[in-house]
């Protein structure tokens, strides 16, 4: 079974692309796509059918839920107030965000511009995936996740990458993730839609 992973490096992202994988970011370097991400099944040309999953960004500690592998978002104390920064335009996505299925993660700034988050294989630890970069400005961005294959013995090969975008609404209240279909793949895909993302702070 192969799955589409989304960004989990660098900074958490959301899963809710994946059916059975989640796109994680970790805060300076690492994230899981968890989730998400955006999550998608497939087929690899010349092989039986796989299931391919997008992974979702997620957050701070790796939990498997349902098949399903993400960081969740550790809370401070201090709650999460998406209106906490006052110098950070609205549109700028670094921040932390939830995905469709709840899965909470965090997108770090990387540089004008620029911003990274890690996507982790749904079925395998932190210690796997890749760091996924975001560019764009004023609410517009756009960025490349790999598409894992569950099948593999390591649960982490990639067998390609497909292309998304992410649109902040201009309150910066919530986000439109849009994930492309992977390209060259073929078979039955499991949460290959769109994904409504809610900010949950600004960094």
């Amino acid at each position: 079974m192969s799955q589409l992973a989304t960004p989990s490096g660098v900074a958490q992202v959301p899963h809710g692309v994946a059916q059975t994988g989640s796109l994680a970011a970790g805060t300076a370097g690492t994230a899981h796509a968890g989730t998400a991400i955006v999550a998608g099944a497939a087929v690899a040309k010349g092989a039986s059918l796989l299931t391919v999953i997008l992974a979702v960004v997620a957050a701070v500690a790796a939990v498997a839920i349902g098949g399903i592998a993400y960081q969740q978002k550790h809370q401070d104390g201090s709650g999460s107030d998406a209106s906490s920064s006052s110098t950070q335009e609205p549109t700028d996505l670094a921040g932390a965000w939830q995905d469709s299925q709840g899965n909470a993660f965090k997108i770090v700034a990387a540089g004008p511009g620029s911003y990274v988050f890690r996507v982790v294989p749904p079925c395998s630890g932190t210690s796997s995936g890749e760091t996924v970069q975001v560019t764009g400005s004023g609410g517009s961005y756009r960025g490349s996740a790999p598409v894992f294959d569950q099948n593999s013995a390591d649960c982490g090969a990639v067998l390609t990458h497909t292309d998304f975008t992410i649109t902040v609404a201009a309150d910066g209240a919530s986000a439109s993730y849009e994930p492309a279909a992977p390209p060259d793949l073929q078979g039955e895909c499991h949460n290959c839609g769109p994904q409504t993302w809610t900010r949950l702070s600004y960094p």
